[in-house]
């Protein structure tokens, strides 16, 4: 995966990162650098759209709590919309689904603040 791989949009406050593919310890590190270029920006407000994401391993669970730590000392936390059902199972099995915000869809996680 490279930075071309990673889609951005912007709705309102909110930056929208979608990856494209499975997110393993081969590639995860491009999603890191998205997010962490949008931290430096001053954007808290950052859901990541899975719905074009077949899989996840630890190496981007472990990311993803780390982006979710930065964010909660800027009083925002990660929000996850569009899982499929294995990263869905994913989310659940590791209780990372009881960590980030999990929403089925982009209008629910922007309704949630």
């Amino acid at each position: 995966m490279n930075a071309s791989n990673i889609g951005t949009s912007r709705v309102g406050s909110h930056m929208i990162l979608t990856p494209k593919g499975s997110l393993t310890h081969q590639n995860c590190q491009e999603l890191e650098a998205a997010f962490q270029k949008y931290l430096k920006q001053g954007q808290t407000d950052i859901i990541l759209d899975l719905k074009s994401v077949a899989f996840m391993d630890s190496a981007t669970l472990e990311i993803l709590v780390q982006i979710n730590d930065a964010l909660k000392t800027k009083g925002s936390a990660l929000k996850v919309i569009s899982a499929n059902n294995v990263c869905k199972d994913i989310l659940l099995v590791t209780r990372l689904a009881n960590v980030f915000q999990i929403y089925p869809d982009l209008q629910g996680a922007i309704k949630n603040r």
